[in-house]
């Protein structure tokens, strides 16, 4: 757990690396187009995936039983293309920039494509316990991504074109690492129909539990990317870039929560355990985040990004709140409460959402952390009475 955290840190600092490469080298512009694409694809995969990377962690547990693994598989070989082709299409009908080309499109798919490979062997290493190579996978697909774009941009130079471009191949390369990293502990694909309906029917009702807790970390890039424009949502991408910094200590806790819950309700003392030590590492490390938003952001990112101080502030304050909204839902989801999990992710959502759209256009980017804050407040605080309702005295 504690190497897997490490690997976390190391891959969020490549994240703020090639934030920085595009901000600078490309423009806000170009970064915000990149944030938008990154969580469009995002959001289709938490609805398209049809909740079998939630369902094969929760059949999986035991690394020995291959049926599921198999079966989770042969349904992510029939959903990647399909969810690329969908991934096109939208950025085409919503992207912030109207002029975007055919070129711009076929990289969106692309970038789909490897995501989507990237994703599903993640799923796969976590339903193993492996939570060390899903890291080692995820850490490589950043550095694939900061290569692609460097390489682009020597051979094109800066535009929003070129750094799709680079992202997508990118993308590609990391979906590859993935795929060979992922070898020696993926079984041969085939679709077992029994296990693969099991996966479906469990997946069907954790979609919206999943899919609007995910939402829940993209909705305001979407919405400022619509409202505002790519630049400011640039300036936006970037202070969350800095504010998200320490997340992968919680993403990574989260998801070992999950498999302990998931065997079992006497495992909820260490998960107990787990969230207190996530908790720890956020509030510790929140000043240096704050001091970096607010000194550093200028000369590290460029002076475009000079002003987005208080927004960094109010995003970190939201993280304390996303500890605790992750570590309740994957809770909930490892007990077997897909519905109640959907009830927090959907009302939470709402909140920030019908927020984004209140606050984005008077108050700007400051008005969109507002409403991620809010929304994670509400998701903490929802998730957690379901969680002791549902464990009982065991959380006392």
């Amino acid at each position: 757990m504690r190497a897997a955290s490490v690997v976390g840190f190391t891959r969020s600092a490549m994240a703020l690396v090639l934030s920085v490469v595009v901000a600078r080298f490309f423009g806000m512009a170009a970064r915000g187009d990149l944030a938008f694409l990154q969580a469009l694809v995002a959001s289709i995969y938490l609805v398209g995936d049809l909740g079998v990377g939630t369902a094969v962690r929760r059949f999986a547990t035991d690394s020995a039983d291959k049926r599921y693994l198999s079966a989770f598989l042969g349904l992510a070989v029939g959903l990647v293309p399909g969810l690329a082709l969908i991934s096109g299409a939208l950025y085409w009908l919503t992207a912030p920039d109207e002029s975007i080309g055919s070129v711009t499109i076929l990289a969106a798919m692309t970038l789909a494509v490897g995501a989507g490979i990237t994703r599903f062997n993640t799923a796969l290493l976590n339903a193993i316990g492996s939570f060390f190579m899903s890291q080692i996978v995820q850490l490589v697909e950043t550095m694939m991504h900061l290569l692609g774009i460097a390489l682009i941009y020597m051979v094109f130079g800066p535009s929003t074109e070129s750094a799709a471009v680079g992202l997508a191949m990118g993308s590609l390369f990391g979906a590859i690492g993935s795929w060979l990293l992922s070898n020696s502990q993926r079984p041969k694909i085939r679709l077992d129909r029994n296990a693969g309906l099991e996966l479906l029917g469990f997946g069907a009702r954790t979609v919206p539990a999943t899919a609007s807790v995910g939402l829940l970390n993209r909705v305001d890039q979407l919405i400022v990317g619509a409202v505002g424009g790519s630049a400011v949502l640039g300036q936006y991408a970037v202070a969350a870039s800095i504010a998200e910094a320490l997340r992968p200590r919680a993403q990574a806790a989260s998801q070992f929560a999950f498999r302990l819950v998931a065997k079992g309700g006497s495992n909820i003392n260490k998960v107990k355990n787990l969230l207190r030590r996530s908790l720890k590492t956020q509030l510790l490390g929140s000043p240096l985040l704050c001091a970096a938003g607010v000194w550093l952001a200028a000369p590290i990112f460029g002076a475009d990004f000079g002003g987005i101080g208080v927004t960094v502030g109010v995003l970190i304050a939201g993280e304390l709140a996303f500890v605790g909204y992750v570590f309740g839902t994957r809770t909930l989801l490892g007990l077997g409460e897909p519905k109640s999990a959907a009830g927090v992710g959907l009302i939470a959502l709402a909140v920030g959402a019908g927020l984004d759209l209140l606050l984005i256009e008077p108050f700007g980017i400051v008005g969109a952390a507002t409403a991620s804050l809010s929304s994670y407040v509400v998701a903490c605080v929802l998730g957690f009475g379901l969680v002791r309702r549902g464990v009982g005295s065991a959380w006392a």
